[in-house]
């Protein structure tokens, strides 16, 4: 099988008309080579069940972030050995075992609505740096972020401190440092799980 670093590999940008058509609107010629791709508009569980077996293959970027999606299913995308960046759809839950796996994902962009990130949904993503939680995030799950060696920085946007497991960011860099919002930041020091963490004050 031809390794992905010597394909020539392309990118498109595709808007759907109704969820669950992105098979018909991408040829299957295009499967093995597409290397990027941004779709837009409302999408469904097919859709995401597609893109996730061509991450398995040569697909690297997905970009949703102007798509939108009831539910992720559980354990969307685990296993995508070739994703290293995805922005995702407007939905209100990281689903668990989401991005389990995922040794290359080093750049995720979370949507604003996301207010849970569930069990296992970032374990083992060892290349990941960068998270951003944004203003909505309530639930942060079992191993959520666990084992993921490089994740050196997160930026938290809410300003209460999210509910989490003590194995939420287990085995991350012990070097890590959590960005707090001004607003928030004396809840986040006074928090029996968050105080625990090298926390930095930041203006959003």
């Amino acid at each position: 099988m031809e390794d992905v670093q010597t394909k020539k590999l392309t990118a498109t940008v595709i808007a759907l008309d109704e969820p669950n058509t992105l098979r018909d609107r991408l040829g299957s010629s295009e499967w093995a080579t597409i290397g990027s791709i941004k779709v837009m508009r409302t999408i469904g569980v097919k859709d995401i069940a597609l893109l996730s077996g061509l991450a398995h293959n040569s697909l690297q970027n997905i970009d949703l972030q102007d798509a939108s999606i009831s539910n992720i299913p559980d354990g969307a995308f685990e296993h995508c050995d070739e994703l290293v960046s995805i922005s995702l759809p407007s939905c209100n839950t990281i689903p668990k075992n989401c991005f389990k796996d995922c040794i290359k994902l080093k750049n995720v962009t979370i949507a604003k609505r996301i207010a849970t990130i569930e069990e296992n949904a970032f374990l083992n993503c060892l290349a990941i740096q960068k998270i951003t939680l944004p203003t909505n995030i309530s639930i942060i799950g079992k191993k959520a972020f666990a084992n993921c060696p490089n994740l050196s920085t997160i930026v938290c946007e809410a300003s209460y401190p999210p509910i989490c497991s003590n194995d939420s960011f287990v085995s991350i860099n012990n070097n890590s440092e959590f960005y707090i919002v001004r607003q928030g930041f004396e809840e986040y020091k006074n928090d029996v799980f968050w105080k625990n963490f090298n926390l930095i004050e930041y203006i959003l």
